[in-house]
């Protein structure tokens, strides 16, 4: 004996629709069959446009083939009308089975966002802002994690009065790596080496950066900057040096972080010796704009429409006593 299938066929769901309804819509997943229906005369249009209303040819067949297929339909369909979900949606009939199963989640204080998603959405990945009553209260995480190269003789400083030496990690790792859950429970960083913080926009450009022994390295991947606001809030204040590509977006980062901090921009003074041998056609252009607050070798990639990356940039012999005269003259 075959098992009956889990979710009725689109031809049923269809039926189902127009008997429930006055009318139904042509979209996406039910355009060949109400097309079917209407070239055997089971349906017609109505006065809405795309809509379809049965025939009284159709509500025979209609009935007849959902008492054999589908007999539940009339209480499956109130079911996804309540719910405010498609029954055309395959996704939809399990994300309806759920509320049914009567799960259960663990009580947790902080949950990754994926996580949550895949519990409560189609899949980890899919997008919206509500959160059902179960979770409320818990803190929602995307688990990033914050990079940064620290000057010699830096400690983090925990909640429970514990230090973290962070001379032994550098030496080791090149770099700290603290993980968004981490940062409840540090208080501070001490930095007494440190006279400024640099923020840099690519990992390539961030590993591949020289020693400065006078400055906290931050790296910032693309426009999101909440791994330099969670530094920002345990360091001591101190200058922001910004260092981005030379394109519209690494632009709008810079001009996103001038907004709310005071930043300034870092741009080797030979990097316009870079233009004809690195900078590339820009894609999707430069759009109209006031460029004149910025780096003059902004307005000169503007004008010939291309754009520089940073990493090459930083292989340069000079590129460490650019740094460290920026540097002087940011402090000073």
């Amino acid at each position: 004996m075959s098992q009956k299938p889990l979710i009725p066929k689109i031809e049923d769901i269809v039926w189902g629709e127009l008997l429930g309804e006055p009318t139904i819509k042509r979209r996406t997943r039910n355009g060949v069959v109400l097309d079917q229906f209407a070239i055997q005369g089971w349906i017609k249009n109505s006065s809405r446009k795309n809509q379809f209303e049965i025939t009284q040819t159709g509500k025979s067949i209609a009935q007849k083939r959902l008492a054999n297929h589908w007999p539940t339909w009339q209480a499956d369909l109130l079911l996804f009308k309540s719910a405010q979900l498609s029954p055309e949606d395959p996704a939809a009939w399990s994300l309806l089975k759920r509320d049914q199963a009567g799960h259960l989640a663990r009580k947790l204080k902080q949950i990754n966002r994926r996580t949550l998603f895949a519990w409560e959405r189609r899949h980890s990945k899919a997008k919206g802002e509500f959160v059902s009553a179960a979770f409320d209260g818990v803190s929602i995480t995307t688990d990033e994690i914050v990079r940064l190269r620290l000057p010699p003789c830096s400690r983090i400083k925990l909640k429970n009065g514990k230090d973290i030496e962070c001379d032994e990690l550098m030496e080791t790792f090149g770099e700290i790596d603290i993980p968004e859950r981490g940062w409840e429970n540090i208080a501070k960083i001490e930095a007494p080496q440190s006279q400024a913080l640099i923020s840099i926009e690519n990992k390539g450009a961030f590993v591949d950066f020289p020693v400065i022994d006078s400055a906290t390295l931050v790296f910032i991947p693309g426009d999101n900057t909440s791994a330099l606001r969670r530094v920002i809030a345990v360091l001591v204040k101190q200058p922001l040096l910004h260092f981005g590509d030379l394109d519209p977006k690494g632009i709008e980062i810079y001009r996103m972080l001038a907004r709310e901090l005071p930043v300034h921009q870092f741009v080797p003074r030979y990097a316009c010796e870079y233009v004809d041998t690195h900078a590339q056609p820009c894609e999707p252009p430069w759009s109209d704009g006031e460029y004149s607050s910025l780096d003059p070798l902004v307005a000169e990639l503007v004008s010939c429409g291309r754009w520089l990356e940073q990493e090459a940039l930083v292989l340069d012999y000079r590129f460490q006593s650019e740094v460290e005269i920026a540097l002087k003259q940011l402090v000073h």
